[in-house]
């Protein structure tokens, strides 16, 4: 019995050794690949030099960033200051040691993430004498209280919860994510990291992401028909932004809210919700003074200076810092209650002359956009499957805006939607709804959200040059299976 006792005390022994080796093995590796960019280990061109996954993981990366460097100067909002502002530009204007200033700004960025954020630093660093923070209006009109890899429990801590250690060392996620990212830089020999040091992502890596994605026009697209999102500011971002105000006064730290550049063509879009974008300005205003950058000028006429219509190149980023840091004096206006009003008539007054003046900013922008010619479709089956909610036609310009939302029964069945315009004479024009998706030179958007006893909802938008008339607006479908489909719901639509 003794010697059956030690046989198997030997076996489980063995597992037990082998498990424990896998599993230093499989962390050794996840760490040295380090696709999240949280740990300090040699990097190789070819190896393990781009942290690829980092591009989607800032909420997880950035605070455990913020507890090594410590820094004393902090960026803070979404994507725009992300991709544009460079803190090397701020340490080489102000004499600053480059060290002690970090880019916290996020991707899709939201107004309680920025003050978690500087409350995170702050717990890091009680220091702190700078805040510069980004805000638009989407970022503050997004009515959403949580984002994916937000991760409350790691802020405001001096370490790397085990949690987050156990997900970048030992998940099954982060092996896959480290296998990519070396395959990645294997075939690619990367030779530039996806974020700098400083917080601030690579230009060569958002360079890639744009030219990956069609660069500017399709993003802008995308960006101009979901501006539905401007609508009346939630009070709970306002009282956000009041606790940031609150805890730069009490500890002495110069905060500096700016809103950076858009291109012309955004701005146009905003007149839409010119209401709206007025009144969630006065409200901020009341708050604390802020910098725009919002103008029709020469900056905002060339796309040169853009990623697309919402995000600024570092070469204007660096103006923007340089307008922060008194250095540039005609870029940028302090908008205060004192002056807003004469400030949004000077901008909707320059718009209005805007694209009579500058055709050629127009016509290179496409932003006329038109429906897609009809696809293959032949014997279209009339089912209930999509109920129209809503749809409307308004003045856009340029155009147009076409905007339409449905109720999709069976979704998961389904493999593209269009809306379908109908003429009286019998003509069909289709736009091509592909979730969060733009097709070929539409602009439109679609998002496929909740669910309800009617199926899920979706919402299409085009910008368009049509002739006047009446149309019928239904829903067409291919499903998986391929068969064809279009709604017995039909919306009249005038032109």
């Amino acid at each position: 019995m003794s010697e059956n006792f030690a046989m198997w005390k030997k076996f489980f022994a063995g597992i037990i050794f082998s498990t424990l080796a896998l599993c230093v093995a499989i962390s050794s590796f996840n760490i040295f690949i380090d696709t999240y960019n949280i740990f300090d280990v040699p990097k190789k061109v070819g190896i393990n030099f781009s942290a690829y996954k980092s591009r989607n993981t800032e909420r997880f990366f950035k605070p455990i960033k913020i507890i090594d460097r410590k820094p004393k100067i902090i960026f803070l909002g979404n994507s725009k200051g992300d991709f544009g502002l460079n803190p090397d530009c701020y340490a080489e204007l102000t004499g600053r040691d480059k060290s002690e200033i970090y880019n916290a700004a996020i991707q899709s960025g939201r107004i309680f993430e920025a003050r978690n954020f500087l409350e995170h630093a702050l717990k890091i660093n009680p220091d702190i004498d700078r805040v510069i923070l980004g805000i638009d209006f989407e970022m503050i009109c997004e009515d959403s209280d949580s984002m994916p890899g937000f991760d409350s429990e790691q802020l405001r801590k001096n370490h790397i919860t085990a949690k987050n250690f156990f997900a970048a060392t030992l998940s099954g996620d982060s092996l896959k994510d480290n296998i990519f990212t070396l395959r990645k830089n294997l075939a690619g020999k990367i030779d530039y990291p996806v974020y700098d040091d400083n917080g601030k992502m690579n230009e060569k890596m958002i360079d890639e992401i744009f030219t990956a994605e069609n660069s500017f026009y399709k993003n802008s697209r995308y960006f101009i028909a979901n501006q539905r999102r401007i609508k009346n500011l939630p009070d709970k971002h306002i009282d956000e932004l009041k606790k940031i105000v609150e805890i730069c006064r009490e500890r002495n730290i110069d905060l500096q809210v700016v809103i950076l550049p858009v291109h012309a063509v955004q701005l146009q879009s905003y007149s839409l919700y010119r209401p709206e974008l007025e009144n969630i300005l006065r409200k901020v205003v009341d708050v604390v003074p802020v910098t725009s950058f919002l103008a029709y000028d020469e900056i905002s006429a060339d796309e040169n200076n853009f990623w697309d219509s919402l995000h600024i190149k570092k070469i204007i980023g660096d103006k923007v810092i340089e307008t922060l840091t008194g250095r540039e004096k005609s870029f940028g206006k302090i908008i205060t209650p004192e002056n807003v009003d004469e400030y949004l008539s000077n901008l909707w007054a320059a718009g209005e002359k805007f694209a009579p003046e500058n055709p050629e900013v127009m016509k290179n922008f496409k932003f006329v956009a038109r429906f897609s010619p009809e696809p293959n479709f032949s014997n279209l089956i009339e089912t209930d499957f999509a109920e129209i909610k809503r749809a409307e036609v308004n003045d856009f310009p340029g155009g147009k805006v076409f905007f339409a939302t449905a109720a999709v029964k069976n979704p998961e069945e389904l493999k593209e939607i269009y809306a379908v315009a109908e003429n009286q004479a019998g003509e069909r024009f289709f736009v091509m709804c592909d979730k969060n998706i733009l097709i070929g030179e539409i602009n439109l958007k679609n998002i496929m959200t909740g669910s309800d006893d009617a199926g899920s909802e979706f919402v299409t938008e085009a910008i368009f040059d049509f002739p006047p008339g009446e149309y019928a607006l239904k829903i067409a479908a291919v499903k998986n299976s391929g068969e064809k489909i279009i709604s017995s719901s039909v919306r009249t639509l005038k032109f």
